[in-house]
């Protein structure tokens, strides 16, 4: 248990998975207790907290358009989404700060929620749950931000994170067309589309996370430090737009072991 609170703590997107988990386990377990002593809690929980189109119920609800993406529908579903977020989460926060992907991925799921509202006309009544919005969100900017970079799948077999993307977007696509998950489909390319304006305006999307309010702990040197920090914080900078600026030009195969190293490490200090 102490092995799983540290993993938890090794970075916001390690946060975030934990806090996904933990919702799962609460909503599994209030369903299972309603489902024992016959309460309708599982309806209750979707009532408050999952997307809805139903006029004027479910639009009376803004908060649902943040919340659905944290209620999952069974294990395999949280556990994939959990998955694709630590994976392309921590491929995205080599580029970009992990607040900045953070943001990301909320604002992901907000669109695809925006998304799923506005094509509701159209469709019966429906619900959606599940984080697919904001994970659509990150694997587009991944795949934007280092277009040649390949990704191992499983054993030898390696394909492109561009081609896998847009193939991913496809199935969406096609299943929409055929009636089959639409909602949550829909919300898929609500969240792309959300990703592919961030990358050409990251600047809509703060680089810092609120911080909640801790006690101050006393620290000889600190104003040294920050000093050397200031100074530092220039040429840290240059590099890793010189870095970015040669993924973007010629991909990712194209660095050096040492720049490579260095996008590592940097990724790992956000």
């Amino acid at each position: 248990m102490n092995a799983l609170r540290i993993w938890f703590k090794q970075s916001k997107i390690h946060g975030l998975i934990g806090l996904i988990a933990v919702v799962f386990a609460l909503q599994s377990s209030l369903e299972v207790f309603g489902w024992l002593w016959g309460l309708s809690l599982e309806e209750t929980i979707l009532n408050w907290f999952s997307l809805r189109n139903d006029f004027p119920g479910g639009f009376l609800q803004p908060w649902t358009l943040l919340t659905h993406g944290f209620l999952h529908h069974g294990l395999f579903h949280v556990v994939f989404n959990a998955a694709m977020l630590w994976y392309a989460g921590g491929l995205l926060a080599t580029f970009w700060k992990t607040d900045r992907v953070v943001w990301l991925f909320l604002t992901g799921i907000v669109a695809g929620g925006l998304a799923f509202w506005s094509v509701s006309p159209v469709m019966g009544t429906v619900v959606v749950v599940g984080a697919s919005g904001g994970i659509y969100a990150l694997l587009v900017v991944a795949a934007l931000t280092a277009p040649g970079m390949r990704i191992r799948l499983f054993f030898s077999v390696s394909i492109n994170l561009q081609t896998l993307v847009m193939v991913l977007l496809a199935v969406s696509f096609i299943a929409i067309v055929a009636g089959s998950n639409v909602g949550g489909n829909v919300a898929h390319l609500g969240g792309a589309l959300w990703a592919y304006v961030v990358f050409h305006r990251p600047e809509w999307l703060p680089d810092t996370l609120p911080n909640l309010p801790r006690k101050k702990k006393r620290r000889s040197g600190i104003h040294q430090a920050s000093r050397r920090h200031v100074k530092l914080q220039g040429s840290v900078d240059q590099r890793l737009d010189a870095i970015l600026e040669k993924i973007h030009a010629h991909g990712m195969e194209s660095l050096t072991e040492a720049e490579k190293a260095y996008l590592s490490s940097y990724g790992n200090k956000q």
